[in-house]
């Protein structure tokens, strides 16, 4: 072996790919990652609200769910879809980027009910965006989402509400995708 191989196969290796990163796949598309080393798979939407009064994009909201256990395979060798609901749901909502946040907040308004998904007693994190060796100011926020919330999303005929400090409103594409990703994540069998 070369090397150098040895090397940048390991630099390939980090490197993420539109296969593993959700910031990476289209709005209102449905991804899938299935990790061999760790039994898990993901499988996950990404959204970009619409702010009202601004001109741009402001956040982005990602909803992924997390399967354990090892993946099974079709006879061609592809991947099947986790069968049940998922261990876990989470929405993490991020910055556009070179946008300054206002505040750390992730609140959701389904047909006037609000949802304050960073209120005392909700699972959340704070996430920093930078490198791990720089010092920087948390800039995102990561919560649990129930499968009553996320059904709720979905069936809701208005969402809006608050995202790191913006104003946020779904389309119907938006509760369309994240209908379909319902759907997939066989939310509405059972809890």
């Amino acid at each position: 072996m070369n090397l150098y191989a040895f090397p940048l196969l390991l630099l390939l290796l980090q490197v993420p790919t539109q296969a593993s990163n959700p910031q990476l796949t289209p709005p209102r598309q449905i991804g899938r990652f299935y990790s061999e080393t760790m039994k898990e798979t993901r499988i996950w939407i990404r959204i970009v609200p619409e702010c009202p009064g601004y001109e741009s994009p402001m956040v982005e909201l990602i909803f992924e769910a997390y399967f354990s256990g090892p993946a099974k395979k079709t006879y061609s060798g592809r991947l099947k879809d986790p069968k049940g609901p998922p261990e876990r749901v989470t929405l993490r909502a991020l910055p556009w980027p070179r946008t300054v946040i206002r505040k750390l907040s992730l609140q959701i308004n389904i047909d006037g009910n609000v949802f304050d998904l960073m209120a005392l007693g909700m699972k959340y994190k704070t996430i920093a965006l930078c490198p791990p060796d720089q010092n920087c100011s948390d800039t995102a926020v990561e919560s649990e989402l129930g499968p009553q919330t996320l059904r709720s999303l979905v069936s809701a005929s208005t969402v809006g509400g608050e995202v790191l400090g913006f104003p946020v409103r779904f389309t119907q594409a938006d509760q369309a995708a994240l209908s379909e990703f319902a759907k997939r994540l066989s939310l509405f069998k059972s809890d």
